[in-house]
């Protein structure tokens, strides 16, 4: 084995790279050939704020590219790494070269990758694994396939660069690449891309099997072959050989048999063929020596650490441990001399061996079988040798391994004819190139390169503050540092070995001859999975005016795409919204309280302007306001406006005045009060009433009171043109609240309510707003009969009362429960109310005047009831009672026409009880209704006679159905002779019919035949015959022989109620033939009357 240190640094390095020009959407391995950009850029320019205020009217601007909304779709993808290890070296360049590699996979929107890491020499192990115990990690998260992130990636690559293994030497590149299957199977996402990345200079010796020491069997174990010695002869270690058979005919350790078995005499040497029937030999489970097999001479190979010997744990995440551990005893030194003597006994030794499979046969041909496993698994196969030019391959056996693998589908491997001379330290040659080529493969670029120039829009400014750099640079989410490089000009990024930063940009002021603007220098080819993004802050400075304004007048990329052709690509202009401010002024009087600024379409409170707010409440010490309290703003004077808060929508410069207000408020008013039945009040005696008739009773309310005080608020308020007061929201209103005693109700839950509230000349002053009952309680409200009143209409309407305003309510009686000469109290309560604002035009002061009054009984002689127990008691009342008295109820029994059909019973009994009537069973008769006019047949009696009256309808007899008659009808002549076939009628016996004359051509009706039935009758049980008779109508010079019409089809059925016409012949046909006969009769009669003047001449 050997330790080829820049080889192995090369060998990391590349398959760093190499591995991703096989992920979906990459292209494959071609280092001179970059891939070209998109015909369009994907660019975006957006303002974080699409609306500014007075406040604040500053946004940032952002450009991008990519776009901002441009989404990366992410590929996983399943990567484990492979590394020979057993000469590794130089971790400092290894952790160099592949940080930016996974600085792409971790920080990328595009990549959802897994790593994996397995070092091996003759054993493979986990490497992150065994990283992450060293170091204390969380062993959970660094083991098998680990998260690729930011977290994690520092990490990986320490694994991967730290030397050393678990220790077991030689090279076995058969077992590591089978945990790497495992690994991919148990722990890779189903739908993700998988990758396996060997890199090994396979000069491999050792596999994964099974060894025999003495009586004992280890599975599961690296061994190897124990056909020879060590090269110092001893037996002590002998898994170190590389021996596998000795050609006699080559001269060389290549087995005959594997060879061409007809070597030409210049003995040249195909290993392409060696390795072909070796694998097809392994492929068939052939045997190369009867009774022998592909294991017999395998022997446990040596750990490096003389201390532990081969008392080793083997197993892991993917390996079996082996039943029985190996100890170092007397014993391996015996059986390692056993075997080797059993072996050279079958095999020979030197020149004289026998040809059989050795160790590098042996693990090339199980490492074969790993990769092919791994391809039938659907895994991607990147295979670096590392083995450089120096210590070639070529005739080995694993050149035709790696070169028949190479030919199959998603495998690539890489200096598979070992180019690169890694003995010139100083020059790795081809290693740059590779890198290069591998990187553009890697990355989707937009652009190699360009140049974006922005000019700043007319109304804005961009935000400068001294030597602080305006602007900010990322990469992904990754802010870049500024360097000020020079005036107005700031560069980000590290700077490469020509001085040049990725980015830079310059910043030119406005002058008389360009405007303001931007330049943003991009060096550096942009990766179009990671966002490339400049922001800015710019200020609007010209508020004169509302509407949408574009932060710049033009931005442009002008730039070098990755294949040479250069294009440019204009940005979006963003939009930002200025609304200017409205001004409230705020007035008391004609004082200037405040004036505030607020958003058009928004309220103070509401709006972005947090420095405006609503003014606090005026305090005023004009004594003429005194006793007056502040009530908010209005958008009038005398507060006819709208009212104004801080909530209130703005859209204009608006006035809003202070409003002031004075109130005038008394409950103490009285009016005189009445209850009446008719017109008494009933201070003599209490009102005897009928216990089943309702009755009515009146309320009057006396307003002169209220006209009073209306006289004297209009003296107070001075109503004037001169004074500027006004009154206005004038409202009047009475309430009346009558409330029944037990004993008394309302006869239905809509008492009529009538209200007398006429003037002199009967116009309607007052009327009914609501009336409504609520069980034994009924109120009434009373407004003014004008709708929208002015105080001038309530002053007419009350003074136009004469003295009382009364309400009468009918429909009251006593209820059941009622006693016969038992008073029952009635108690009505009666308000007035009067409300009005008088504003002053002059000063916005307002006074608003409430006044209420409550009724009392009125003391006039007639007005105190008369079973009130106190005479001066203020209570409204009206006391009512019955007096008990006899009814009688008559029960009639009638039939439809009023004829007595049963005799009439008479009932007695005191008003008020109920009584109860019969509905009797008459024979021959049902009863069919009560009687119009007829009283309840359940009821109570009253005062008076009550009339019952059943009524019922006589049953009619069954009679027998109905037989069905015949009509026959026949036209004759007066010989008896049918003029056309005869006619049947049917019908049911006792249905009309109804026969027709006919006329015909050549014919008179003479008459009705002898015993012919009635031409028009009813039809009876049998059959009836009716019979036409005609007679011949004479014609001159010859006979006239009538002409048939045609004959009529046969008569349906005659049905009830109407008339069985039979049809003759067409009607058309009928008023022909009689025109001709009319005709025909007229010129016989001329012919005779000509004759007979002819012989009276004579």
């Amino acid at each position: 084995m050997k330790k080829h240190v820049k080889s192995k640094l090369f060998a990391v390095l590349l398959s760093f790279l190499m591995v991703f020009t096989l992920i979906p959407g990459m292209s494959a391995f071609a280092e001179d050939t970059p891939s070209k950009s998109t015909d369009t850029v994907s660019v975006s320019k957006t303002a974080a704020k699409r609306e500014v205020t007075d406040e604040d009217l500053t946004t940032d601007v952002t450009l991008s590219l990519p776009a901002t909304e441009q989404t990366v779709t992410k590929q996983k993808v399943d990567i484990v790494f492979v590394m020979d290890a057993s000469g590794y070296a130089d971790t400092v360049n290894i952790l160099k070269e592949s940080d930016s590699l996974f600085s792409r996979l971790a920080d990328s929107d595009a990549y959802d990758a897994k790593i994996g890491v397995i070092k091996f020499a003759g054993w493979g192990n986990d490497a992150i694994k065994d990283y992450a115990k060293s170091q204390g990690l969380d062993a959970n998260t660094y083991k098998n396939l680990v998260p690729l992130n930011k977290n994690t990636k520092d990490n990986i690559r320490a694994a991967m660069a730290r030397g050393g293994t678990n220790g077991v030497g030689g090279s076995n590149s058969e077992q590591p690449m089978r945990m790497a299957n495992a690994m991919l199977e148990k722990y890779g996402d189903k739908d993700a891309a998988k990758y396996v990345v060997m890199l090994s200079d396979f000069a491999t010796y050792i596999w994964e099997g099974n060894a025999r020491m003495g009586n004992k069997l280890y599975d599961h174990v690296p061994v190897g072959t124990a056909t020879s010695q060590n090269w110092n002869g001893s037996w002590f270690r002998p898994a170190y050989t590389q021996v596998t058979v000795w050609d006699d005919m080559l001269g060389d350790w290549y087995g005959a048999k594997y060879g061409r078995p007809n070597a030409p005499a210049d003995k040249t040497y195909s290993v392409d063929n060696v390795w072909k029937y070796l694998w097809q030999d392994y492929d068939k489970d052939q045997r190369l020596i009867p009774g022998t097999d592909w294991g017999q001479d395998e022997i446990f190979v040596r750990k490096m650490s003389e201390s532990s010997w081969i008392n080793y744990d083997y197993s892991g995440e993917f390996d079996n441990q082996p039943q029985t551990k190996y100890v170092k005893d007397a014993n391996y030194a015996a059986d390692c001399e056993a075997l080797w003597k059993s072996v050279k006994g079958v095999y020979g030794y030197g020149t004289n061996q026998k040809p059989h499979v050795g160790g590098v046969y042996r693990s090339a041909v199980l490492t074969y079988d790993a990769f092919t496993q791994a391809l039938d698994a659907g895994t991607n196969l990147v295979i670096y040798c590392s083995t450089d030019m120096n210590y070639p391959l070529q005739n080995s056996i694993m050149h035709g391994m790696l070169n028949d693998l190479s030919q199959k589908k998603n495998v690539q491997i890489y200096n598979k004819e070992y180019k690169v001379d890694q003995s010139k330290l100083s020059n790795v040659e081809g290693m740059d190139a590779a890198v290069k080529g591998l990187e553009k493969q890697l990355t989707h670029y937009l652009i190699q390169k360009g140049t974006v120039t922005d000019e700043i829009g007319d109304k804005f400014d961009l935000v400068v503050a001294g030597d602080v750099c305006p602007f900010s640079v990322k990469l992904g989410d990754t802010a870049l540092t500024a360097t000020k490089t020079a005036d107005n000009v700031w560069s980000f990024g590290k700077e490469n070995e020509e001085g040049v930063y990725p980015y830079v940009l310059t910043y030119v002021p406005a002058s008389d001859a360009v405007k303001e603007s931007i330049k943003w220098d991009i060096n550096v080819p942009v990766d179009e999975t990671q966002k490339l993004s400049l922001t800015y802050k710019v200020k609007l400075i010209d508020t004169s005016e509302s509407g949408e304004f574009d932060t710049n007048n033009s931005a442009t990329l002008k730039y070098t795409s990755t294949d040479g052709t250069t294009s440019q690509q204009a940005f979006e202009k963003p939009k930002v919204k200025y609304t200017k401010p409205c001004n409230v002024t705020f007035m008391d009087g004609n004082t200037k309280i405040a004036e505030v600024k607020v958003e058009s379409g928004k309220s103070i409170n509401s709006d972005a302007l947090t420095d405006q707010s609503m003014p606090q409440d005026p305090t005023s010490t004009d004594p003429t306001k005194k006793d007056y309290t502040f009530t908010g703003w209005n958008t009038k004077l005398d507060g006819s406006g709208d009212a104004f808060t801080g909530d209130t929508t703005v859209k204009e410069d608006m006035t809003v005045y202070a409003q002031w207000t004075k109130e005038f408020k008394d409950n103490s008013g009285i009016l005189p009060g009445d209850l009446l039945i008719g017109s008494d009040t009933e201070h003599d005696a209490v009102s005897v009433q009928k216990k089943d008739t309702s009755f009515a009773i009146t309320a009057n309310l006396n307003v002169q009171n209220i006209k009073d005080e209306l006289a004297n608020l209009k003296a107070a308020t001075q109503l004037d043109e001169q004074h500027k007061i006004t009154v206005k929201e004038a409202e009047t209103t009475f309430t009346g609240i009558l409330t029944l005693p037990e004993g008394l109700e309302f006869s239905s839950e809509t008492p009529t309510v009538t209200l007398n509230g006429k003037d002199k000349d009967g116009n309607e002053l007052f009327k009914v707003a609501k009336s409504t009952v609520n069980g034994k309680q009924l109120t009434v409200k009373m407004t003014l009969a004008k709708d929208n009143p002015t105080f001038e209409d309530i002053d007419a309407a009350v003074n136009g009362v004469e003295k009382y305003l009364s309400l009468t309510v009918d429909g009251i009686q006593f209820a059941d429960s009622a006693s016969a000469n038992t008073n029952y109290t009635m108690t009505g309560t009666l308000t007035g109310n009067f409300k009005a604002t008088a504003v002053s035009q002059l000063s916005g002061k307002i006074n608003k005047y409430d006044y209420t009054w409550n009724a009392e009984q009125e003391k006039n002689p007639d007005g105190t009831d008369a079973a009130a127990q106190d005479p001066n008691s203020k209570a409204i009342t009206l006391t009512v009672k019955y007096q008990e008295t006899e009814g009688k109820v008559i029960v009639n029994y009638v039939d439809e026409n009023g004829k007595t059909v049963a005799e009439s019973v008479t009932l007695s009994g005191k008003t008020g009880e109920t009584y109860t009537t019969e509905k009797k069973t008459i024979d021959g008769y049902t009863f069919k209704e009560m009687g119009k006019g007829s009283a309840a047949a359940v009821g109570k009696y009253t005062d008076g006679t009550l009339t019952v009256t059943y009524v019922y309808k006589q049953n009619e007899t069954p009679q027998p159905p109905a037989t069905e008659g015949k009509v026959i009808v026949n036209y004759v002549d007066g010989n008896g002779n049918p003029i056309i076939d005869p006619i049947t009628l049917t019908g049911d016996e006792g249905d009309p019919y109804t026969t027709e004359k006919k006329s015909f051509d050549g014919y008179t009706f003479k008459e009705m035949g002898k015993d012919s039935a009635a031409a028009e009758g009813k039809f009876t049980d049998g059959s009836l015959t009716i019979t036409y008779v005609y007679k011949k109508n004479a014609t001159p010079g010859g006979t006239v022989t009538a002409q048939k019409p045609d004959q009529p089809k046969e008569q349906p059925k005659a049905q009830p109620s109407k008339k069985a016409n039979p049809q003759t012949g067409d009607s058309s046909n009928m008023m022909l033939y009689g025109i001709i006969s009319i005709g025909a009769g007229l010129a016989l009669f001329g012919l005779a009357v000509s004759k007979r003047r002819k012989l009276s001449e004579k």
